[in-house]
């Protein structure tokens, strides 16, 4: 590759011979050559991937360039948190999959259930800060805190709380769940939040010391709006649709374009001729009339 730029076909190639020509790669930097790696990786071994989901999850953060291969594992995780709430590794995951998971706008979680997860990652990281997890109470925890500890998990957040999106959590989850914690905020965005709660419209007087004259100040530059819902419902979220949609659907066919690959995932469930018999990614251009019909 370093003489004549290509790469020949990965598609023999075994995943754990992949996975360590991605970090080679990663070492000297040649990110074009990460780029197609990963496009082969997804194409070729889409079934490794998902029976190994957690261990690439784990290696593909610890990464910065594997970009294909993070937003793989995110449109995973998005619509079904659970898949690493309950994994044994969670504790072990690092800040760059949570960073990822809360800045997308996919995420099927409720918000404050978002702030625990990152409370439970982040505390459980200093084993000086106590446990917390279900059942436990946050107020009970930091009481018996000094300053030390809550600048140790403002430390630990720092790069994570600007994401959560506190417009969606309710007044009461606030007092009893976030306002314990509040000196591991921004001063400035604790203040955004508690003005979210005071006035809707998100503007407040303020009267300068030095003349008589009111100001206007907006507040909202610093809260990240809520989390835009692709279910135009107030009964079903995201999750009870696509739960639904496996009903008759079957998810034969999975559209893949995320990457720029234009690729699909064909599963065999019911057709008359099949399409194709290896579950992995394809590409469209090895087909030269491919087309996707609405069965009734």
């Amino acid at each position: 590759y370093l003489y004549t730029g290509t790469i020949v076909s990965l598609e023999k190639q075994s995943p754990s011979f992949i996975i360590d020509l991605l970090c080679a790669a990663d070492e000297l930097i040649l990110l074009e050559m990460i780029s197609y790696v990963e496009n082969q990786f997804l194409l070729h071994h889409y079934t490794y991937l998902n029976e190994n989901f957690l261990d690439i999850v784990t290696i593909a953060f610890q990464h910065e360039p594997w970009k294909r291969l993070q937003e793989f594992c995110l449109d995973h995780i998005c619509p079904n948190p659970s898949i690493i709430l309950t994994s044994t590794n969670f504790l072990s995951y690092s800040e760059a999959i949570f960073s990822g998971i809360l800045q997308r706008d996919d995420l099927v979680m409720k918000e404050i259930d978002v702030w625990d997860m990152l409370l439970t990652w982040g505390i459980n990281q200093e084993p000086r800060l106590g446990e917390y997890g279900e059942g436990n109470m946050i107020s009970q925890i930091v009481e018996k805190w000094c300053d030390e500890e809550f600048e140790t998990l403002r430390n630990r957040l720092k790069n994570c709380i600007q994401f959560v999106r506190f417009s969606d959590i309710s007044p009461e989850d606030f007092f009893v769940k976030i306002r314990p914690l509040k000196n591991i905020f921004p001063e400035d965005l604790y203040e955004e939040i508690l003005w979210k709660f005071i006035s809707p419209r998100n503007v407040i007087f303020e009267i300068s010391s030095s003349s008589a004259d009111t100001h206007l100040i907006n507040y909202g530059h610093l809260l990240q709006p809520s989390r835009p819902s692709p279910i135009d419902s107030f009964i079903i979220n995201l999750k009870h649709a696509a739960f639904i949609a496996s009903w008759w659907g079957g998810n034969d066919l999975r559209a893949w374009g995320s990457f720029n690959a234009d690729c699909c995932q064909c599963v065999h469930y019911r057709y008359e001729n099949a399409v194709r018999n290896n579950p992995d990614l394809f590409s469209a251009e090895e087909f030269e009339v491919f087309q996707l019909v609405k069965r009734i």
